[in-house]
């Protein structure tokens, strides 16, 4: 009886102390979770997303739904017919590997026997054609309507090869790509059609290559090991993210930063933080990112990864036992979408304010200074005598939140070094200063 009221007690605390989310909320749950699962989201704007699905517990089949309204309604647009015609015979299923969406219109999803699945209208009418009965397509990824890359070849032995298209994925040709770097790929960003990145799975050591004008000229450095996620912002500025193994089956979380192209990494992030990696990384503009990881933990930073928030999603720590968060899609810096467990979809929304509101209220009130303005590194805010532990909040035009906290002292100085450039508003109660960022 002891054990089960200290056990209570302990869940009530962990829940209290760690598991409060303002942001992150469940929106949608998969119908007939013991049978399909949410395999990957993908968002082109606010309100058109593609979701890749599968049939069966052991991912039998395929099938691809569509929303044009943020996920209020859902279609289902493609079934794979293989599924049901050879549910008891795995090997005769083709299985889906990775799909692209680069505009509300052409969706593209390559896999086995070599097949490029493709529609130009929404899945409305879709296009099967196959490149090689004997070829296994793993990853595709699009720049934009007309060029991408695609990374597959021969399952057995393993020899892939780069290809591209120019022609929205019409027609492939095989990239001149080095026989010593035929890998299959952790993950891989193109960043023009002359410049692409990717992190080759090569064993016992872990390369980083980035590679230009269809291999022409390539770099390759070494990177640290499980790390399998990735994001650049441009050919010099990028993220690679995972987890260090610590143990049977436990994983620290890491994140490391490059300003080099991937030749050196610098350590943003490298803790146990319940004994999961990190499962996705991607940022909206080179300040504001999210970090994907298990047991319900979500990060974020608006300063380049310098400094990452920790929170868990609305389910407390009892319910999200094992929650892993996987297919980050960021539509602004207000919003953005992820999978979990396969079997469910959670939308964030970031802290806001009314900035047409605060246009009219700043700076009114003289008892409240605020200076310098412009500022390059820190202001220093004034308030009456008589306010105490008073929060202070600071919000960019956007109205995403930056920063926040409580007043001890007065003056209050506050370091804004690391905020980009633009008009920011601090909110102390109900009143509203405001700043420039040069």
């Amino acid at each position: 009886m002891k054990i089960i009221v200290i056990l209570i007690g302990f869940l009530i605390i962990f829940n209290n102390s760690y598991c409060d989310s303002l942001h992150w909320k469940k929106i949608d749950s998969l119908k007939n979770w013991k049978e399909d699962s949410y395999s990957t989201l993908k968002c082109v704007d606010s309100l058109n997303f593609m979701l890749f699905c599968h049939h069966g517990s052991n991912s039998w089949g395929y099938y691809f739904k569509r929303t044009t309204d943020a996920g209020k309604n859902w279609e289902t647009v493609y079934g794979d017919t293989s599924y049901f015609r050879n549910s008891k015979d795995y090997y005769n299923i083709t299985e889906i590997r990775d799909v692209a969406y680069p505009n509300k219109n052409l969706f593209i999803a390559v896999g086995d026997s070599g097949t490029v699945l493709r529609t130009t209208d929404q899945g409305n009418t879709w296009n099967k054609k196959t490149l090689g009965k004997n070829l296994t397509f793993f990853r595709v990824r699009m720049l934009d309507e007309n060029y991408g890359i695609m990374v597959g070849g021969p399952f057995s032995p393993p020899a892939p090869e780069y290809y591209e298209t120019t022609d929205g994925g019409v027609s492939w040709g095989k990239m001149n790509t080095p026989s010593n770097w035929r890998h299959y790929v952790d993950d891989l960003q193109i960043l023009s059609r002359n410049s692409f990145v990717a992190t080759p799975e090569i064993t016992p050591n872990d390369y980083f290559i980035s590679v230009k004008n269809n291999w022409q000229t390539w770099d390759s450095s070494s990177r640290s090991a499980f790390r399998w996620y990735m994001y650049f912002w441009d050919e010099k500025r990028g993220w690679i993210a995972g987890g260090d193994p610590i143990g049977n089956q436990h994983f620290k979380q890491n994140i490391e930063y490059t300003e080099d192209g991937g030749r050196t990494w610098i350590v943003q992030r490298d803790t146990n933080y319940n004994y999961e990696p990190i499962k996705d990384i991607k940022f909206y503009d080179d300040k504001f990112g999210i970090a994907l990881g298990q047991w319900g933990c979500i990060l974020t930073t608006t300063d380049s990864g310098k400094n990452w928030i920790v929170e868990l999603a609305e389910d407390n720590f009892y319910t999200g036992w094992g929650l892993a968060f996987h297919s980050l899609q960021i539509v602004s810096r207000n919003t953005a979408y992820a999978l979990r467990d396969a079997s469910f979809i959670y939308k964030y929304t970031a802290d806001a304010v009314d900035t047409t509101e605060v246009e009219e209220r700043a700076n009114l009130d003289t008892n409240f200074s605020l200076l310098p303005s412009p500022v390059s590194d820190f202001i220093k805010i004034s308030v009456p005598k008589d306010i105490q532990n008073y929060k202070i909040e600071i919000f960019s035009i956007e109205g995403i939140k930056m920063t926040e906290l409580f007043i001890v002292n007065n003056p209050i100085k506050i370091d804004v070094s690391n905020f980009a450039t633009g008009l920011y508003f601090v909110k102390i109660g109900n009143k509203v200063l405001k700043f420039i960022k040069i």
